[in-house]
């Protein structure tokens, strides 16, 4: 009897382990598909705001590239991926890029956007 359960409790550690990899899987994709819907919609803003206001507004995308460069590079450096670390550096780049245009924008209008 005490072999049935070793077993048993065996099984359910195991499917406790499973579920939680699936769980951290769900939660990596998730974070995955956010970054990319994010960059989706910050391109589709981008060319609205040019076409229609004839202006741009760096610090939201910034703020979207920021999200971006934490989530692929951290993605990348623990899984030792190197794509998803090189994605993260572009985005940290861009995202630095982002900043000096809005910070360099509110220089040339007086802090006023």
């Amino acid at each position: 009897m005490s072999n049935e359960n070793t077993k048993e409790t065996a099984n359910k550690e195991n499917s406790n382990k499973l579920h939680q990899l699936y769980l951290i899987e769900v939660e990596s994709k998730g974070i995955r598909i956010a970054s990319i819907v994010s960059i989706i919609l910050a391109i589709v803003l981008f060319i609205l705001e040019i076409i229609l206001q004839g202006k741009q507004n760096f610090g939201m995308y910034s703020l979207v590239g920021c999200f971006c460069t934490v989530s692929f590079f951290y993605y990348g450096y623990r899984t030792k991926r190197t794509p998803y670390t090189l994605t993260g550096l572009v985005w940290g780049v861009l995202t630095v890029f982002f900043i000096v245009l809005y910070i360099l924008d509110m220089v040339d209008h007086g802090g006023a956007l």
